[in-house]
């Protein structure tokens, strides 16, 4: 019984010294149990597709750091761990993809556009249509298709029947006009002499008689050449004759009666004033009334030379005696450029008959060009002149232009506006009746964050990219603004500094998904 007692002693001593080391053992054991399962459920609570341990949005320090941009409480966080998480940062595993490109954000100014098309035409100032005033025939082409033309410049010599009669009246004004100034200006002369002498008779007599002389020779050529018209248009009506001879023969004729009407017309005027001479000096008739009778016929003269000559100048041919409107070229006339430019069309053959509906050549200049753009009636707010209009381009040379003219009439199919553009750079790139895709910038943001629109990934409704952060990348959703060309502007998720992911990028999100990958960034935690 002593003996069972004190074995009963023994065992209860023995549980006292060893009982807090047992608990303590268990529930440390436990406790590690614990923080392992603990640790192996947030490992796989933790998404496949995480890129990072920062919040959503959260610039990764180390990124930041690249970019001289740390948040302080980043900065505190990190100060901590410089001899935990960063000191084992060398063992971070890298990730390595074949192919994988980086580029780092760019800060630019974005312009927001309005997109939209139209087609390309001449700037209305600097196209023409080359017509006639007159209709007639194309006798000679001084240009041909292609060739580079200045203002004023002659394009071709065409030939009208009405362009001959008007020559002619004006001639025959002008001459009447010529011989009765000289006549008015004797005549006020010899009214400031006081009285005509013996000399004015015997002057206006040499006169007449030197003009008798002429006209006779005129009358024997003008009956010569009739005769001369008359035969060879019997030759040509029993076809012996050529048409052009019958032709010749009529020119010759006309020819030699304006002479016959011009020496004719000198004659009796001259005649008319020997006349007066001999009258003022044998009757003493009043030099008052002479002086007014001269003035009367000379300013009927000046008023029909400058009819026949506005006639001429409004048909758009000059008859200066002096300067080859003789009686050899009197149904000839020729046409020029208004503008400077290129012969885009040739539209008449030499010959052929003209009229003034059609024109014979246009002309046009490629360097001066508009665009006439189609703009939906929802964009027109948005319009207005002065804009900066962008042609979009295979070449990488940039053809610009501004809005001058906005239309007030909407097309009721289309619902569309006519805007007009007028390309000032790069004009000559562009093909006349082109249709082309084109960019209005309405509005410009500066310092704005872009990045290649091959660096956005597809995460259902939204979007991300990955950022460089250390040897890993980060995880970050994005929200994007205006798209141009190959890029995209990024209003929220990116700091200047950031380098993401533009090849490569979606293997990277697959391989998150499939929990091949977890991205994380050690040195950031």
């Amino acid at each position: 019984m002593k003996k069972m007692n004190f074995f009963l002693i023994f065992i209860a001593i023995a549980i006292y010294i060893v009982s807090p080391k047992f608990v303590n053992v268990n529930f440390s054991e436990a406790a590690e149990s614990a923080h392992d399962h603990e640790q192996e459920k947030a490992e796989a609570v933790k998404p496949a597709a995480a890129a990072h341990n920062h919040k959503e949005g959260e610039v990764c320090p180390d990124t930041a750091k690249e970019a001289g941009k740390i948040p302080a409480a980043a900065k505190d966080e990190h100060a901590g761990e410089a001899a935990g998480a960063h000191a084992n940062e060398a063992a971070e595993p890298e990730i390595k993809i074949d192919g994988l490109e980086e580029e780092p954000v760019k800060v630019e100014t974005v312009y927001e556009a309005v997109k939209s098309n139209g087609t390309v035409k001449f700037h209305p100032e600097h196209y023409a249509k080359i017509t006639s005033l007159v209709p007639g025939k194309l006798k000679q082409l001084k240009v041909k298709l292609g060739d580079r033309v200045k203002k004023g410049q002659e394009l071709a010599v065409i030939e009208s029947i009405e362009i001959f009669n008007a020559k002619v009246e004006y001639l025959k004004n002008l001459n009447k006009y010529e011989v009765l100034l000289s006549k008015y200006e004797n005549i006020v002369k010899m009214g400031e002499l006081g009285s005509f002498t013996q000399k004015n008779v015997e002057e206006a007599q040499t006169a007449l008689s030197d003009a008798k002389s002429q006209f006779d020779k005129s009358e024997i050529a003008l009956s010569t050449a009739r005769k001369k018209y008359e035969r060879i248009k019997k030759l040509f009506e029993s076809g012996i004759s050529s048409k052009s001879e019958l032709e010749s023969a009529d020119n010759d004729l006309k020819s030699a009666s304006i002479e016959y009407e011009s020496s004719k017309s000198k004659f009796d005027n001259i005649t008319k004033s020997l006349s007066r001479v001999e009258k003022l000096s044998d009757s003493k008739i009043s030099l008052k009334k002479e002086v007014g009778d001269i003035q009367t016929e000379f300013f009927e003269a000046r008023q029909n030379l400058d009819v026949s000559q506005k006639y001429l100048n409004m048909v758009g041919v000059e008859c200066d005696p002096n300067a080859g409107c003789n009686i050899h070229e009197l149904g000839t006339f020729s046409i020029y450029s208004p503008i400077d430019g290129v012969i885009i069309e040739q539209l008449s053959a030499i010959g052929a008959s003209i009229d003034t509906a059609n024109p014979v050549m246009c002309v046009g200049d490629y360097d001066k060009v508009v665009a006439d753009i189609d703009v939906y009636e929802n964009d027109c707010p948005k319009i207005s002149p002065g804009q900066t209009v962008k042609v979009e381009t295979s070449v990488k040379v940039p053809i610009i232009g501004k809005i001058v003219y906005i239309s007030n009439l909407l097309e009721p199919n289309t619902r569309t506006l006519k805007v007009r553009a007028e390309i000032f750079e790069n004009a000559e790139l562009l093909k006349i009746g082109e249709f082309i895709n084109c960019d209005i910038l309405v509005s410009e943001r500066p310092n704005a964050i872009t990045i290649p629109q091959k660096a956005l990934v597809e995460d259902g409704d939204r979007q991300l990219v990955f950022v460089k952060c250390g040897k890993s990348y980060d995880k970050i959703y994005v929200k994007t603004g205006y798209r141009f060309t190959d890029r995209v502007e990024i209003k929220e998720g990116l700091v200047p500094g950031n380098v993401v992911v533009t090849i490569g990028n979606q293997q990277l999100f697959n391989m998150a998904l499939s929990t091949k990958l977890e991205l994380s960034c050690d040195s950031c935690k």
